[in-house]
């Protein structure tokens, strides 16, 4: 019995050393990382109710996954986001284990050659600069998150063009010499699978951070407006690169001084009132079809209704007008509006967050067959579009055009534009960036802007959300862009005077489907300076 109990105390010792060793690890990690520990170290998944969300039809990416099975997740680099576990390398899954484990000089190494085997992976890109600030004990670094809808299958093209915009942003900073306030840039990526549920418990596990400083999301205006309560609540800037909805101008305008929403991209308002005047050129009398579970699509509507007949259009008005409807008649919609006089059709499908949308809209283009104009939001700006018209006619894609917040053709030609494309050819090989690469590049900079004013700041977590607040608040705060200077309307904190387009379809042999996105302004691709040959 002596023995067992000597046995016995030994065991008790070694197992007390043990937990004092790992608490002391997680207290050292936790005071340099703050709240992130979790979210980098281990993701719990938080629980799901398996409700599907207000306005999201099925889940919204069509390949029988529905936004509903995914739980909302967040990734410093122990997980990979982007890829279905089928489809990721054995290197990348060694790149996540060692970074999970803490060995991030070891994850470093893995993330560059993952990198090297595939320049244009955003998600590993981020990867590799968090560990490469992780393998130095002595870096300080400022957090932040981007939010994306990474794991739902159909939007996971959107999802990595965000975060090329975010990783480009972050890799300049880091390179540069002192990075922020002599700080690296850390970035979170969570996943809110363009939940609506899912998104409210990613924003407020973020907000429980001890350390994220900032927020860039949501993708759809919907999932931004789910999570933006709670960003506000909890006093957590937070900087769309995609949301447009006029409902959340309404929202920060109610917030007065104190609101913590900003955006890159142009209000649906702004945006709408550029379209009615591009589009009553051609059609003077126009229905328009809409997903009707969609805020965005919903306040698209609105205004059209309001500004298109301030140029002089005529709304016409038809019932087969709800793009989110399954079974929806492209058919009868044509059918309709030319019973009602109509010159043209507008399209405004949602961003995802239904399953049908994008389909009967692009239904609408191809059974049109040039019959009627017809010009779409900028949902349809989209390379699903151009997979999906790749046989059509000329007639069809003659009386197309979308809206774009941004092209590269143009958008390249700006100074700030140039620096932006350059940059980007050489991380990501290619010029023919999204225009959400572009406004999330923006959105990155204003938060590196943002954070620079910490300069000097001490104090916990919310005193540096409220200095971040108040400088992107201030009227005279600006930027240069990728996408011309960035500023915010002191009232609502809309972009001001973002930039905006009406593209067409044009062949293009070279490219991806035969077919290229156009500026108006360019007769060919050639005038845009591309090859097609």
């Amino acid at each position: 019995m002596s023995g067992g109990n000597k046995e016995t105390k030994v065991l008790v010792g070694a197992l007390l050393i043990t937990a004092v060793i790992l608490g002391g690890v997680y207290w050292i990690v936790k005071s340099r990382f703050g709240g992130d520990f979790r979210a980098l170290m281990g993701n719990q998944p938080t629980p799901t109710s398996g409700n599907a969300p207000s306005g999201n039809a099925g889940g919204g990416n069509g390949d029988g996954q529905t936004a509903q099975q995914l739980q909302g997740k967040v990734s410093g680099g122990d997980t990979l986001l982007l890829k279905s576990q089928s489809d990721v390398s054995r290197q990348e899954q060694q790149a996540i284990g060692a970074f999970a484990e803490g060995d991030y000089s070891r994850a470093r190494k893995l993330f560059a050659q993952v990198l090297q085997a595939n320049a244009n992976n955003p998600e590993a890109r981020i990867y590799y600069q968090n560990a490469n600030l992780l393998a130095n004990p002595n870096a300080e670094v400022y957090t932040i998150a981007v939010v994306v809808p990474a794991r739902v299958p159909g939007d996971r093209n959107k999802a990595a063009a965000i975060l090329r915009g975010v990783a480009q942003a972050q890799h300049e900073a880091n390179e540069s010499n002192p990075q922020i306030n002599g700080k690296g840039l850390q970035v979170l990526i969570a996943d809110d699978a363009n939940s609506l549920s899912e998104a409210e418990k990613v924003a407020r596990r973020l907000a429980a951070s001890e350390n994220v400083v900032a927020v860039l999301g949501h993708y759809t205006s919907e999932t931004t407006q789910a999570a933006l309560p709670v960003y506000q609540e909890q006093q957590v800037p937070v900087i769309s690169a995609s949301s447009t909805s006029d409902n959340l101008s309404e929202f920060c305008a109610e917030q007065g001084d104190s609101c913590f929403f900003f955006r890159t991209v142009g209000n649906n308002q702004a945006n709408v009132d550029f379209f009615s005047e591009q589009l009553v050129s051609n059609a003077r009398r126009a229905a328009i079809l809409y997903s009707f579970n969609s805020d965005y699509s919903q306040s698209f509507q609105s205004n059209f209704q309001t500004l298109f007949p301030q140029y002089g259009g005529t709304v016409t008005q038809i019932s087969a007008n709800n793009l989110s409807q399954p079974g929806f008649d492209a058919q009868a919609a044509i059918s309709q509006a030319q019973q009602q006089g109509s010159e043209g059709i507008v399209l405004v499908p949602d961003g995802g967050t239904s399953a049908a949308s994008l389909r009967n809209a692009i239904d609408v283009i191809e059974a049109n067959q040039g019959q009627l104009w017809i010009a779409g939001s900028s949902a349809l700006y989209n390379p699903e579009t151009l997979r999906e018209l790749q046989d059509a006619s000329m007639n069809t894609l003659e009386t197309f055009v979308t809206y774009a917040p941004w092209h590269y053709t143009t958008g390249c030609q700006t100074p700030g534009g140039q620096a932006f494309c350059d940059g980007a050819n050489q991380l990501w090989g290619t010029r023919f960036l999204s225009w959400r690469t572009a406004m999330a590049y923006d959105a990155a900079r204003a938060t590196i802007a943002g954070l620079r004013s910490l300069s000097g700041s001490g104090g916990d977590i919310q005193q540096l959300r409220q200095t971040f607040q108040q400088t992107l608040s201030d009227p005279s705060f600006e930027i240069q862009g990728a996408t011309g200077v960035v500023a915010f309307d002191p009232t609502n904190h809309n972009r001001e005077n973002p930039p905006r387009e009406m593209v067409r379809i044009a062949l293009c042999e070279r490219l991806q489907y035969g077919l290229v996105f156009l500026p108006l302004e360019y007769n060919t691709p050639a005038d845009a300076g591309l090859s097609c040959s």
